[in-house]
């Protein structure tokens, strides 16, 4: 079962802090288009709610573009995909449910439609999608059911209520996208976000489930970018923070793995005590029965760092970086084995995981990945000149 936590704790800036009404933006949509992500908000400006655009090649830094869209009376929340080279934002707006559209071939200057697309009744907390041809506006009506509208060209739409089987109740941030061979729906209920696969049956609307649902323990949007016409980015969208999770296929089925983290806060740890160091790993916000592991951390000197992952059930998982060897070494219980690796500066994440254990290089940079029952992220990094750091309080799926 993977669920989100919110681990550690800081007053440093939030790596969101410099975009203005970050925290409080319900509108909220990143899309991929020409090597840039996108990340639309609404930005209330007096009486007015704008749409303003940040881009980012790496998804840490961030800059701003012009509006995509301002001057709204109220807009509610806002989403956009990418098709064919061209960017399609939509935004619900007003108290009957109103959607426009705004579409923008080069990501900088965007043309409003003259008319609302839907005049009313459009989702709330709508999210934009395609899949199977047609694009897909979901969300929840004003009664808390699944509700979304079908288009093939984002202007004209009809009705196309979704239904979960055997499911009946209120829900929030429901959400669709198309893999191969079906597809996955997330949808926020009772404090917890669910995301369970299945399949669509498009005529008649019923969303047939495939196993159980995978929920997390916050409900918050969980939802997605396409990379590309196969590869969804999922994203969590928090107060102050971000979480990314790329979809990937394989002999095991349909996972997902971390891009990337967006970090709330980062540590610097250099010359002080072994316990002044174990405590920046402590996961103090975790009750011990949901935690399964206690993290011990020592600095033996500026050229070595190992961090011991100690299990309830009595095994040890120990990784260790020693740079005059230039070596990553990982020990489990009676097993040993060492990653070379080369340049001034190694960095690595420690992302725990149920049932699995490995090294592996993304990027250029050893991944770790640690059993665990539930997930906790840390990132650790070696700089040249043996200074050891490390990220902390972050959402990690």
């Amino acid at each position: 079962m993977e669920r989100i936590r919110k681990t550690g704790g800081s007053a440093v800036p939030a790596i969101f802090s410099d975009i203005p009404g970050f925290g409080e933006a319900e509108g909220f949509g990143i899309v991929y288009s020409e090597g840039l992500y996108r990340m639309f908000l609404t930005v209330k400006r007096g009486l007015f709610f704008d749409v303003a655009q940040y881009v980012s090649e790496d998804l840490r830094s961030w800059k701003r573009l012009a509006d995509a869209v301002s001057g709204e009376r109220r807009i509610d929340s806002v989403s956009a995909v990418v098709r064919n080279g061209k960017i399609f934002l939509v935004y619900v707006c007003g108290l009957n449910g109103k959607c426009k559209l705004a579409q923008s071939r080069d990501g900088e200057h965007f043309e409003t439609y003259p008319l609302a697309v839907i005049p009313k009744g459009a989702p709330r907390r709508a999210k934009l999608t395609y899949s199977g041809g047609a694009f897909y506006l979901t969300g929840n009506s004003v009664k808390g059911e699944i509700c979304a509208f079908r288009s093939p060209n984002c202007i004209v739409w009809e009705p196309h209520n979704i239904k979960l089987e055997g499911f009946d109740g209120e829900v929030e941030y429901p959400n669709f996208i198309g893999v191969p061979g079906g597809c996955f729906m997330s949808y926020a209920r009772s404090g917890k976000t669910y995301r369970i696969g299945g399949k669509l049956d498009a005529e008649g609307g019923r969303f047939v489930a495939d196993g159980d649902a995978v929920f997390f323990d916050n409900a918050c949007p969980v939802r997605t970018v396409m990379l590309g016409p196969d590869r969804p980015l999922l994203y969590a969208r928090f107060a102050s923070s971000v979480v990314f999770r790329e979809m990937t296929t394989g002999a095991d089925g349909v996972g997902w793995r971390a891009p990337v983290a967006l970090l709330e806060a980062r540590k610097y740890i250099g010359g002080v005590s072994d316990a002044e160091a174990a405590e920046c790993f402590e996961p103090k916000d975790m009750p011990a029965t949901e935690c399964a592991y206690a993290f011990a951390v020592q600095l033996s000197k500026a050229s070595e760092i190992s961090v011991t992952f100690a299990s309830a059930s009595g095994g040890k998982l120990t990784v260790g970086v020693d740079k005059e060897k230039a070596v990553v070494s990982c020990r489990y219980d009676d097993t040993y084995s060492e990653y070379p690796f080369e340049g001034a500066e190694l960095r690595f994440d420690a992302v725990l995981r149920r049932g699995y254990s490995e090294v592996f290089l993304a990027d250029g940079k050893y991944a770790i990945t640690l059993p665990a029952v539930a997930a906790v992220g840390r990132t650790m990094s070696v700089s040249a000149n043996g200074l050891a750091y490390v990220d902390y309080s972050c959402y990690e799926i």
